[in-house]
C-alpha cells in the first residue's frame, strides 16, 4: 500500500514503538501502554490518529472510535503535535509480517499528555495540518511507485516507511523526512524520500485558497508486490 495517511489510509491512532523497550509494564492482561512524542496528527470525520516518534520497528495502531465525543477529541488532538503523550489501550491483535500491534481506546483519559514543552515545528510557521478548522487536505494527482534497491531485495527486507512531507501551494513536496524508518543501510528510506518527491498533489485549501499543508505518506515495500 502506498498512500497519504492523512487523507486516504485507514484512520487509526499510530504509535511507533521500540520492540516494547519503551513501553510501560502492561497495566492488566489484554492492555498495553506506550509513551512517545507526537510528530503527526490526522483527523477525519470518523477517527483521529496520531504518529509518535519512537525508534523501533513495531507499530501500535489504536482505534479511537470508542470515544463517543469525537468533536472534543479533534479539538484535543489539534493541540498535541510535538507534545509527549502516553496511551493505554485494549490489545486487539498483532499482525504479521510488519509487527503491527492493534489496540483500542475508549475514553479521553486513556490519552495522557505529559507536561513537557513542545519543540519547534520542523516545517516552520504558517503550515496547516489535518485538524485545522476549514482545511481541505491535498489530493494526490500523480503517484510514482517506489522501487527496491538491489541490496534490500537481496536481503529480503519488507515493511513500511512513513514519510512526513510539506505539500506546497504548487502541489509539490518541498520538504520531507522519514518518521518511521524501515532500512537505513540498504537505501529504502532514501528511496521512499526520493519517491514522494516525484508525487504531485492538488494543494490543500482554506476558503478556496491554496495553503502549505503537512501530510503523512506510507510506502510499503513487499517482495513480489507490484
Amino acid at each position: 500500500m502506498r498512500c497519504p495517511i492523512s487523507h486516504l489510509c485507514s484512520v487509526v491512532l499510530l504509535l511507533a514503538l521500540a520492540p516494547l523497550v519503551n513501553a510501560q509494564p502492561t497495566p492488566q492482561p489484554g492492555r498495553v501502554r506506550a509513551c512517545g512524542n507526537v510528530v503527526s496528527v490526522t483527523c477525519s470525520p470518523e477517527r483521529v490518529s496520531f504518529t509518535l516518534e519512537i525508534a523501533g520497528p513495531d507499530v501500535m495502531a489504536i482505534d479511537t472510535g470508542g470515544i463517543a465525543d469525537q468533536v472534543s477529541l479533534r479539538e484535543f488532538a489539534a493541540r498535541l503535535v510535538l507534545h509527549q503523550v502516553c496511551v493505554t489501550g485494549r490489545l486487539v491483535d498483532r499482525s504479521a509480517p510488519f509487527k503491527v500491534l492493534r489496540a483500542a481506546v475508549d475514553a479521553m483519559g486513556d490519552i495522557e499528555v505529559r507536561d513537557i514543552p513542545p519543540s519547534k515545528d520542523p516545517f516552520g510557521p504558517g503550515v496547516y495540518r489535518t485538524c485545522d478548522a476549514g482545511l481541505r487536505m491535498p489530493t494526490l494527482v500523480r503517484e510514482v511507485q517506489p522501487t527496491y534497491t538491489a541490496a534490500a531485495l537481496h536481503a529480503g527486507v519488507q515493511g513500511a516507511v512513513w514519510v512526513e512531507g510539506l505539500v506546497a501551494v504548487d502541489g509539490k513536496i518541498h520538504k520531507a523526512r522519514v518518521i518511521r524508518s524501515l532500512d537505513r543501510e540498504r537505501g529504502l528510506d532514501e528511496e521512499a524520500l526520493a519517491t514522494v518527491g516525484r508525487w504531485r498533489f492538488k494543494p490543500g485549501q482554506i476558503d478556496g485558497k491554496p495553503v502549505p499543508t503537512v501530510v503523512v505518506i506510507e510506502l510499503t515495500f513487499r517482495i513480489g508486490s507490484k
